[in-house]
């Protein structure tokens, strides 16, 4: 807050960047919100923190939950696939970058751009449409290509989603196989992961590697977690490669 008398009282946010044109209405309608600044003067009582989810008004870590799982905060979250996401059978910063794209929050270039960074955004995976995550992880050429050579296995005819985040609310699925419910569980973190690294490879090491390698690369990771699983006793991760469909599919 600003000015010291009645008439020259006025907020101060101290942005730390220009507020643009498209933004005045979001500030005039969130200054509504709270109103005009109080005059310090006539205040008796010290400013305190108020939770308001709690009936004694303080914060609490069970409060927060219940809030939360109740819809409170940003919207009805129940729907978000935890279980899913924050799964022992994956490294727990797999988990945690699917869960920050499912959020969209990756570091894409569309992102840098909302943030008001002015780069040209351009998928380095196909060279043709804007870097979005959900572009990067799902629709772009490649990923889509590598997409369908595991789920080719399944039998299935797949439509992907419009968002990584209504991919995974929809992806639990039950098999009859050990090994098909395994990778069908974990492949999308595999290929999203893989395809997160690679995307970093061709930008900051400027290594470029085929459909193929990123394959046999998603086919390692999947092995890897399966391994500390027991779910691939008695197959050498060679036999896994060159014969996939035989030895998780029982074709």
């Amino acid at each position: 807050m600003s000015g010291d008398d009645d008439e020259n009282r006025a907020w101060d946010f101290g942005f730390s960047r220009t507020i643009r044109n498209g933004e005045l209405p979001m500030l005039a309608e969130f200054i509504q919100i709270i109103g005009d600044p109080p005059n310090m003067e006539e205040a008796i009582q010290e400013d305190r923190r108020e939770w308001k989810p709690d009936n004694k008004e303080i914060f609490t870590a069970n409060s927060c939950y219940q809030t939360i799982m109740e819809g409170g905060i940003q919207g009805n979250t129940t729907d978000f696939p935890y279980k899913l996401v924050w799964c022992k059978d994956i490294p727990t910063k797999v988990s945690f970058f699917t869960w920050v794209a499912a959020l969209n929050s990756i570091p894409t270039l569309d992102m840098l751009q909302r943030r008001g960074h002015p780069l040209c955004s351009i998928c380095f995976l196909c060279g043709a449409e804007t870097e979005s995550d959900n572009h990067i992880l799902m629709h772009c050429q490649l990923s889509f290509q590598i997409w369908l050579s595991f789920l080719e296995g399944f039998r299935m005819e797949w439509v992907m989603p419009g968002t990584i985040l209504q991919l995974l609310s929809c992806w639990e699925k039950r098999w009859n196989n050990i090994k098909e419910n395994f990778v069908w569980k974990v492949m999308p973190f595999a290929i999203g992961w893989i395809l997160w690294n690679e995307r970093n490879a061709r930008i900051f090491d400027n290594k470029i590697r085929g459909k193929e390698a990123l394959i046999v690369e998603i086919k390692s990771c999947i092995f890897l977690w399966g391994t500390a699983r027991g779910v691939f006793k008695g197959i050498f991760f060679d036999e896994l490669v060159t014969s996939w469909r035989e030895k998780i599919h029982c074709m």
